[in-house]
């Protein structure tokens, strides 16, 4: 279970360092929701979830989205809503925080184009590009 919120957790830093326009914006700011709503869970989940966006991912994220499609861009903003409605997490149960957190990034793997998800791979943090559907 680590290995795969680690998975999770990287593919939500490079999608959720956008911050620059739109989509970019949204999810830079779902992620430091994200961030804040774990933060009691420091100690119980995986530290990959307390890394708030930089100016570079920003960027990255900017080039990245230059070869995503209007529904590739549609569902990084459901992303970003989605992470949006994450419970906060307990230390004393981090399971829905957790599982919300997965089912947003699940969905998404159902959504996006594997053109779009190798770009931001490329152009941004470790993003593995299987993580989007086939089409």
């Amino acid at each position: 279970m680590k290995k795969w919120m680690a998975c999770v957790a990287a593919v939500s830093l490079a999608l959720v360092g956008c911050g620059g326009g739109g989509e970019c914006d949204d999810l830079a700011d779902a992620n430091n929701e994200a961030v804040e709503k774990a933060s009691d869970c420091r100690n119980v989940i995986d530290d990959d979830y307390f890394e708030k966006s930089t100016d570079e991912q920003v960027e990255q994220c900017k080039d990245g989205l230059d070869n995503c499609s209007d529904s590739d861009k549609d569902a990084i903003k459901d992303l970003a809503d989605c992470i949006k409605d994450v419970p906060k997490c307990s230390a004393s149960n981090s399971e829905p925080f957790e599982n919300a957190y997965n089912i947003c990034f699940l969905s998404l793997a159902n959504k996006l184009s594997p053109t779009c998800a190798a770009s931001i791979a490329s152009s941004s943090l470790k993003v593995p590009a299987s993580f989007s559907r086939a089409r």
